[in-house]
Formats: C-alpha cells, structure tokens, sequence
C-alpha cells in the first residue's frame, strides 16, 4: 500500500463525479498514489490509476483475481460463490475466456455497423 495523496482524493465519494469525470483527481493519483486503498464501504477498495499498473494486473488473475472479491467499487458482498452469476470482467480465466470466445462474433466492426441504426433510434426515443 502506498501512502494517500497529499491533497486527498477518496473515489468512494460520488460527488467527486457529478460534474464530469474527476481528470485533475486522477492525475494527482497517478503522480503520488497510482496504486492507492481507499478505505471505507465494504472494507475499501484497491485503485490503479497508471496503464502500465492495470496492464500487469489484468494479465496476472492468478495473483489478482476479479472472481474472489470482484472488480467494482460497490460490489454485492453477497455474490461470493465462484458459481453466482458475474459480468463477464468479473470472472478468471479460464471461464472468462470461453465466455469471451461466444461473444466476440457479436462485436465486429460489421456486427456493430449493423446495430447502430436500432441503437439511434433506442438514443433518440429515449431523449
């Protein structure tokens, strides 16, 4: 765990989002925190805020498992089982990767060219 920024800045407080995403916050993260606890709701959470560091994490699930606590910061505590139903970000390989290769027909540039007409009108009717 490194030390908490200077100036504060606990991403567990939701205010910080209401007027957009919070660029200046993250970037005094990267500088002094970029792998920082947040203590709080749950227990608190981890934040990786430098690329490189999210890189390195998501392709070591042995060590840093989406399954066991989950990857969000409001989890619900009481999907817990390696059988609840998860999103698809929030399961390991080897299950993530079966469930990926079902899905990866359904977002080509064609099959997405395909949707965007429905999705407009889904946009505009919900405006």
């Amino acid at each position: 765990m490194t030390s908490p920024p200077r100036s504060g800045f606990d991403l567990s407080d939701l205010r910080r989002f209401q007027g957009g995403i919070p660029h200046a916050g993250f970037a005094r993260l990267r500088r002094e925190s970029p792998v920082h606890f947040h203590p709080g709701r749950d227990g608190g959470f981890w934040s990786l805020t430098r690329h490189e560091d999210v890189v390195a994490v998501n392709r070591d699930s042995r060590r840093f498992s989406s399954e066991r606590r989950g990857i969000l910061m409001f989890d619900q505590t009481s999907l817990e089982g390696p059988g609840d139903p998860r999103m698809m970000i929030e399961i390991d390989p080897p299950r993530h990767t079966r469930y990926r290769q079902l899905v990866n027909r359904g977002f080509t540039p064609r099959m997405l060219s395909a949707l965007e007409p429905r999705m407009r009108a889904i946009a505009r009717q919900a405006l």
